[in-house]
């Protein structure tokens, strides 16, 4: 995980006319929050998070937040990018939401699994594979958290499943879903084989939200 400093003001005018001043002076609104202690809203370069965000697209993020009040330094806070909200037609990034953590502490975050090879059950079977869930939910400190987690797919032939008691966790990396959670299946073209269900999208952190919706 990568981490990179980013200065961000501390705002005290709020809602959308606030917001609105902020975009056109070329700042982005954004929100910090976290376990333990009140919300806090943020300014930050429009200029400076884009380019972050493009140049490591795809990877986690650890921000050391370098927060200002009035000019003067007030400390500094570490977190992550909780959730981006950009425009619908102009794609500008709009608000971001940061989430508070500690090096010390675990925290429960999404990550991607990413199937690699060639499953039997689709080479020699031609069957269809099916991907069910395409994240699972890890605890892991901020410094362990993987881009990624790769599942070997080769051996999986045709009614088969692979269930996250299947996937070898990362080192510092713990799942917190059932075992029994089938992630991909190979299911049949014409005798009537259905896939699992696709798990419901699991929300995004609720904290700091309406905050946006407001800006």
């Amino acid at each position: 995980m990568k981490q990179i400093d980013l200065d961000a003001s501390i705002r005290t005018a709020t809602g959308k006319g606030g917001a609105r001043k902020l975009r056109s002076a070329g700042e982005v609104p954004a929100i910090l929050y976290g376990p333990g202690n009140p919300s806090v809203p943020l300014a930050v370069n429009g200029h400076a998070i884009d380019l972050i965000l493009k140049k490591n697209r795809g990877e986690h993020i650890l921000f050391t937040l370098n927060l200002k009040k009035d000019g003067q330094d007030t400390g500094k806070r570490l977190a992550m990018v909780k959730m981006l909200q950009f425009h619908p037609v102009s794609e500008r990034l709009r608000h971001v939401d940061f989430y508070e953590v500690s090096l010390d502490k675990t925290i429960e975050v999404d990550i991607p699994l990413v199937p690699f090879g060639k499953a039997k059950g689709v080479e020699i079977d031609k069957g269809i594979l099916e991907i069910i869930k395409r994240t699972v939910k890890v605890k892991c400190l901020p410094t362990a958290m993987p881009k990624e987690i790769k599942v070997d797919i080769t051996n999986l032939g045709l009614g088969q499943a692979i269930h996250i008691s299947d996937i070898q966790a990362p080192e510092g990396v713990k799942f917190t879903e059932d075992a029994k959670t089938a992630v991909i299946t190979i299911v049949g073209t014409s005798d009537g084989e259905k896939a699992a269900p696709a798990a419901e999208e699991t929300p995004e952190a609720e904290a700091g939200a309406e905050a946006a919706k407001k800006e």
